[in-house]
């Protein structure tokens, strides 16, 4: 992305180089020739000029924005600084000990081995942080829990150099005393290393973007995961529910009241389409199986609301499943009305959808009677707005 890396451009800068050139020593030699708080500032200029350019940030995140929709990566390990995980992938972040109070939260979690840019003092950069940082893990939270995930289970490295000297450390001073029981690893990397094998890891010789989305495609074959065009779905069907939104907004609900519970649906689509774009970072619906039960936990809360005389909250559980269910639909599938009122199901257009309005008072007394006292109550220069809360249809 740039001329030159950051380590490069800081190197260049030095009157009197370090006799090693591995990272931490220059870090070290610029700390003493300009000070910790100018090395910081070289740091974070680099990381904010990358994200005001969108050309410069989507190519640093090609490979976080694969990880966000891949739910089951729930763990993160990484040296890194920026926050790309935090930002991209939904991540809580782990860098010191106060962060373990967040460690039972439910969510993805990222380890910060070398600490984070969004807290300066815990950046590990210089040969005096790297010592630190390695008599650290073998007494902190953070490497205990380091310990416990290579101890318990496969580590999959991507984007690590097993030619740099500090990472061996680290790998080595965690599974130090594992031997012989430290389960397989696997080293993703487009070149062959021979201190991966070394290390006793598998080697995938492949790109680490192109790692995770064959991974991804292979996970969708088998029906659990969800591709990631079904977002661009659920936006096709939120930019027609827009344009619905549009085409009743000029009818008067004293006149037609039922006109509400197109409102109210229509709130639920808007709802639903905004947490799924604010939760694509997790890849929680990206899990086949967890939007099918949100759907069929909807479903129940529907049938409370109808038998409670909630009609303006079935009417919007009926637009926040409807969102849902876009993410579940095959292509040939038909399409998800945009339009709704409890006289006619499957309204795709405005014509059917007034007349559905118009004949609610002769088919559904019930609903008709709750929407004339919501229209009332709201006054004729007032359309009413359905909150993302529904305490009333709760058991």
């Amino acid at each position: 992305m740039f001329p030159q890396t950051m380590y490069a451009d800081i190197k260049s800068s030095l009157k009197s180089p370090p006799e090693s050139d591995s990272f931490p020593d220059v870090m070290s030699a610029y700390e003493r020739e300009f000070g910790r708080v100018r090395l910081v500032e070289k740091i974070w200029e680099r990381f904010d000029y990358t994200k005001s350019f969108p050309q410069l940030l989507g190519a640093a995140t090609r490979f976080h924005r694969e990880l966000a929709t891949m739910p089951y990566i729930v763990d993160i390990i990484t040296t890194n600084w920026d926050a790309f995980f935090e930002e991209e992938c939904g991540a809580i972040p782990m860098v010191t000990g106060d962060d373990y109070a967040l460690i039972n939260f439910k969510g993805r979690k990222v380890y910060k081995i070398h600490g984070s840019i969004n807290v300066i003092s815990s950046l590990v950069a210089t040969r005096e942080d790297y010592n630190e940082c390695l008599e650290s893990l073998k007494g902190s939270a953070l490497g205990g829990t380091l310990r416990h995930f290579i101890a318990t289970r496969p580590v999959v490295f991507i984007g690590y150099s097993m030619l740099d000297p500090d990472f061996q450390d680290i790998y080595t001073a965690l599974t130090k005393d594992l031997g012989k029981m430290n389960p397989k690893n696997y080293f993703v990397s487009p070149f062959p290393s021979e201190e991966a094998k070394r290390f006793g890891m598998k080697e995938i010789v492949t790109d680490g973007t192109f790692f995770l989305h064959k991974m991804k495609e292979k996970i969708v074959e088998h029906g659990c995961h969800l591709p990631d065009s079904v977002y661009h779905r659920a936006e096709d069907f939120f930019e027609k529910s827009l344009s619905a939104r549009r085409a009743i907004r000029d009818i008067n609900h004293t006149d037609l009241p039922g006109v509400l519970y197109g409102h109210f649906y229509l709130d639920g689509v808007l709802d639903a389409t905004g947490r799924i774009r604010a939760r694509r970072a997790t890849g929680e619906y990206s899990d086949r199986h967890h939007v099918a039960e949100l759907c069929r936990n909807y479903e129940k809360l529907l049938g409370n609301a109808i038998d409670r005389g909630r009609y303006d909250d079935a009417a919007y559980i009926e637009g926040y499943v409807s969102t849902l269910i876009t993410l579940l639909l095959d292509d040939d599938d038909p399409d998800v009305p945009p339009y709704f009122c409890f006289t006619q199901r499957s309204i795709h257009d405005l014509e059917d959808f007034v007349r559905a309005a118009r004949n609610l008072r002769r088919r559904n007394r019930s609903a008709f009677d709750k929407a004339v006292k919501i229209s009332r109550d709201a006054g004729p220069d007032l359309i009413p707005m359905h909150t993302p809360f529904l305490d009333g249809v709760f058991d």
